[in-house]
């Protein structure tokens, strides 16, 4: 684990520079298929740090915080061109890192990160599932699996309970 935390690869888009980066790669055909392209290793590396705290694990959890920030992982999430594959990990990640956690992250539940995923991310995804079931089978289960569980766990929590935010 200590590796990954010092480790640029896990970094590698979290400026403002390489954001532009990582949604070109987003919308490359060739990026989305080749399982060995740069955007698959980032999906595949987000998707290790959510499986590393997956359970109740606070040192690993706290370390992965200063890895992936509420708000850039926002920022990636609600972008317009984000694919379901990026946003499947993130949403992985958050659910596994800041809201089913050992020790309660204040973060999550007394900010809007949660409120603005849901508006800007979470209903158009889930409008575009009803609209069109089967289309896009990633993005059903994405949406079916990743996004139902996380809602789940984020307003079941006893952390969201003894919150300060809106009910």
């Amino acid at each position: 684990m200590s590796e990954l935390v010092t480790s640029d690869e896990v970094l590698m888009f979290y400026d403002k520079g390489n954001l532009s980066e990582l949604v070109a790669r987003m919308q490359s055909d060739v990026e989305r298929t080749d399982t060995n392209s740069l955007l698959n290793y980032h999906i595949q590396l987000v998707h290790l740090l959510a499986m590393c705290t997956e359970g109740k694990n606070a040192a690993t959890e706290i370390k992965c915080h200063s890895l992936i920030g509420l708000d850039d992982l926002v920022l990636i999430v609600t972008h317009p061109d984000c694919i379901p594959e990026v946003k499947n990990v993130y949403i992985t990640f958050l659910n596994h890192c800041y809201i089913d956690t050992e020790v309660e992250m204040k973060e999550i539940y007394n900010s809007q990160h949660i409120y603005t995923l849901i508006e800007k991310s979470f209903c158009p995804d889930i409008d575009k599932v009803i609209l069109k079931p089967g289309e896009n089978r990633t993005l059903d289960k994405y949406v079916l699996d990743t996004v139902i569980d996380l809602i789940t766990q984020f307003f079941n929590s006893p952390f969201f309970e003894q919150s300060s935010a809106p009910q």
